[in-house]
């Protein structure tokens, strides 16, 4: 593989797996948490991946308390319109997804005193931008959310290390691991100090430094910090279930490449035994598919790993659109496949449609 294909690999994997929570931004504690019962149902189905229901219960919420006394002047506003804008984002309409977050921060900046949540309503949109490709844009959003938080709340608040999340997300993406990792590091340090080491935002944190650790291919390192998360998840009792199965994709990977092949064969095994309860077209499970198909490349079993990526662009295709950039990553590891497999003429196409892909995202010199 060229080293432009390397690079692009990897970029594409931090866009694949290190947002994941940064777009979340909404569970209690991120500073947009309310008890509306309309908003929190639908906070239920967009975990559920059911996100047209999720986007259709956030419209009749919204219409409903746009028609209370002074809807102007109501902090519910500015959240339901954010959580719009998530649910789009996840059925890939990135540019209506665009407008409602702005329309949120806009509506949050006419309360009469500072909405609560107005640091993750920006860090959100800076999450957005990074799912456009405008790096630029994503940052001077990140370091607005940042200079916000800080400004209103002391340096271990949880709307803090979200914001930092970002900024380390965007510079993971600029493959600036240097500048990456000690923020990844930084934000599980203080989450475990804030929360303890076992609470759910500790264990995404250790995901996320893992990721790091894993995209440079220290697998060793990465191993025990998905180790440690998924521990963290299955502690839990409820609303953890995709992210136990995302460390433990971690840990296959991990192990798979670092030696650890028994290992890596068990969790392999499960996954295809008790496949996550995902919706068909849930693009968690696209990344799910891609770890499983990672290993079985490693393998050389060319033909399960092919079926493994073509279900995981598939799902990738239907969401967000022929021209993402999320199918990059896949299509490198399906052109690998399919030049293995001796199929010449399929890997030239695919290549040409990578090549196309990835020129919008050849990293900054």
């Amino acid at each position: 593989m060229c080293t432009l294909a390397r690079i692009n690999l990897r970029t594409a994997r931090v866009l694949l797996l290190i947002l994941a929570r940064a777009q979340a931004g909404i569970h209690p504690g991120t500073g947009c948490a309310t008890t509306d019962p309309a908003i929190v149902g639908g906070d239920t189905l967009l975990t559920e991946g059911r996100y047209q229901e999720a986007h259709d219960l956030f419209a009749a919420a919204l219409t409903k308390l746009e028609r209370q006394p002074e809807p102007t002047n109501n902090p519910d506003i500015p959240c339901v319109m954010d959580r719009i804008s998530i649910g789009l984002i996840r059925m890939g309409r990135l540019s209506e997804a665009r407008d409602w977050s702005i329309r949120a921060i806009d509506r949050s900046r006419t309360l009469a005193s500072p909405h609560p949540a107005a640091a993750i309503l920006v860090n959100n949109l800076a999450v957005l931008y990074m799912e456009l490709g405008d790096l630029s844009s994503a940052e001077r959003y990140a370091r607005e959310s940042l200079a916000l938080v800080s400004n209103s709340a002391n340096p271990n608040h949880p709307d803090r290390q979200l914001a930092l999340t970002t900024l380390a997300a965007i510079y993971a993406y600029r493959l600036d691991y240097a500048r990456a990792e000690p923020l990844f590091r930084e934000i599980l340090f203080h989450l475990e100090r804030i929360h303890g080491p076992n609470h759910i935002d500790a264990g995404l944190a250790a995901t996320n430094l893992a990721e790091i650790y894993r995209i440079q291919r220290r697998y060793s390192e990465a191993a025990l910090l998905y180790r440690k998360a998924a521990g963290i998840f299955e502690s839990l009792s409820t609303g953890a279930s995709w992210e136990i199965w995302k460390a433990r994709a971690g840990l296959m990977v991990s192990c798979e490449y670092s030696g650890r092949v028994a290992e890596a064969q068990t969790l392999a095994a499960q996954f295809e035994a008790a496949e996550p309860d995902l919706t068909p077209n849930d693009v968690r499970l696209a990344s799910l598919l891609h770890d499983l198909a990672l290993v079985r490349i490693h393998r050389k079993e060319f033909a399960a790993a092919r079926a493994n990526l073509e279900r995981a662009l598939a799902i990738l295709e239907s969401v967000y659109g022929p021209s993402s950039p999320r199918m990059i990553a896949p299509l490198l590891s399906y052109v690998q496949v399919l030049r293995d497999s001796n199929d010449k003429q399929a890997a030239k196409r695919t290549g040409a449609r990578i090549k196309v892909l990835t020129q919008s995202l050849t990293p900054p010199r």
